[in-house]
């Protein structure tokens, strides 16, 4: 009996059962390695992804002290300089001594604003730029001549959207956005004029709630500024002084899209610009009134001189842009580049010199709101025009893409600031190489 049973053979429910667990086997030691390879990976690429959040961080100042009463930069200014440094963005001056760029990083971004000021009589420069940041509101002076960043203020004002500096310096209207209210605080803050501790509190009133757009008068002499509110039965014109002196309206109506801005001592009204749509421009008289200043035309942008009688005028529509000069009442001359009056900074003096950065490729159909809305970005080289003669030279194409926001150039006319489009960061190109 023991020996049939030594010799009886294996039955097939004996097999399938053996075969069965040797594939269950293989399949728990395939899912294991699945799982375990699979955790390695989430722990490299979250790794990897905290020490580029890190760095960003870092640059941002998160988790930095703020410095003390007697440091001479903040550590968000230290950290800008240092990516400054190792930018490969940047690129050197041919044949210079000092170790600058021709075009500066001047902040890693986003930025909520930036304004070249108007240096007191005896200054040693006249390219300092003030700048604010989104995420802390915290201001900034810029020297674009030395290239070094210098943090004056300490007080945290998060989700700042908009910042609009006067031309002296010293006062900014800084812009937020609280449960869908906007808020604007009209802020006092130091300067390298007025002291050398810093950084210093920012503070003062807010005005208005809602407020939809602002115009500081360019003129440091004026101490202008002009804003539009929800008012009865559609917008309210205000004009007031800097320091928020009595607001008077003067001007109401209907239409909520204006955007206000003042040139040479008039207040201008321009409708919010649609591709291939009609545009229209007005100049806003004393007592209220408006007189037709430019259009109706296409996809209208406008951006008239400080000073003269002279304009940048541009249309938009199906994929087209043509950008025009008038100098008093002289028809108006199309230009050989097709840009946005929008990317087109007047520079100082009487020779009606303009810096416009032109698109390097053909924008598509719709092209405003697109870029409005942030879903297009440009890459642009920069073109000097002689708006006197209605003409255009390529001045400078820089190694990488630029989308140029908001361009202005300094009092002395030697630097072109603009933030690019793409991350709001900001730049700073030297006019003569």
């Amino acid at each position: 009996m023991q020996q049939r049973l030594r010799t009886m053979p294996s039955t097939p429910l004996a097999n399938d059962m053996e075969t069965t667990i040797r594939i269950l086997k293989y399949i728990l030691a395939i899912v294991v390695v699945a799982v375990l390879g699979g955790l390695a990976s989430w722990f490299f690429f979250v790794r990897a992804h905290q020490a580029s959040t890190a760095a960003t961080d870092a640059g941002r100042g998160l988790n930095v002290p703020t410095p003390s009463a007697t440091s001479t930069v903040g550590s968000t200014a230290e950290n800008t300089a240092i990516a400054n440094t190792a930018s490969t963005s940047t690129e050197p001056l041919a044949n210079t001594a000092h170790p600058t760029q021709r075009l500066w990083r001047a902040d890693q971004g986003p930025i909520a604003g930036f304004s070249f000021i108007t240096e007191p009589k005896g200054a040693t420069t006249s390219a300092d730029i003030f700048f604010a940041e989104r995420a802390n509101g915290y201001v900034f002076d810029a020297d674009a001549a030395a290239q070094n960043v210098l943090r004056l203020t300490n007080t945290l004002i998060p989700k700042t959207y908009e910042a609009i500096f006067a031309p002296k310096g010293g006062v900014v209207l800084m812009r937020t956005l609280e449960s869908g209210t906007i808020q604007t605080l009209l802020a006092n803050f130091p300067t390298p004029a007025s002291t050398s501790t810093f950084p210093q509190n920012l503070g003062g009133p807010t005005i208005a709630q809602g407020i939809r757009a602002i115009a500081v008068d360019p003129d440091p002499k004026s101490n202008q500024l002009m804003y539009l509110a929800p008012a009865a039965g559609g917008t309210g014109g205000y004009l007031s002084s800097l320091g928020n002196a009595k607001p008077k309206q003067i001007f109401s109506s209907p239409i909520s899209s204006w955007r206000p801005m003042i040139a040479g001592g008039k207040i201008i009204l321009l409708e919010n610009p649609t591709d291939g749509l009609p545009g229209y421009a007005y100049t806003l008289g004393s007592s209220g009134s408006l007189s037709l200043y430019a259009g109706p035309l296409p996809g209208l942008m406008i951006l008239p001189h400080p000073t003269q009688s002279a304009l940048l005028f541009s249309i938009s529509s199906g994929g087209r842009l043509t950008l025009y000069a008038q100098v008093g009442k002289s028809a108006p001359v199309a230009l050989s580049i097709a840009t946005v009056a929008e990317k087109c900074a007047w520079a100082p003096g009487k020779n009606l010199v303009a810096y416009c950065a032109v698109p390097q490729s053909a924008v598509p159909t719709g092209f405003i709101d697109l870029w409005y809305q942030g879903a297009l970005h440009t890459s642009d080289s920069w073109w000097q025009i002689d708006v006197a003669n209605g003409t255009a030279t390529e001045l400078y194409t820089p190694q990488q893409s630029f989308d140029v926001h908001d361009p202005q150039v300094d009092p002395s006319g030697n630097y072109i600031a603009f933030t690019n489009g793409a991350d709001m960061s900001l730049w700073v190109l030297r006019i003569v190489q």
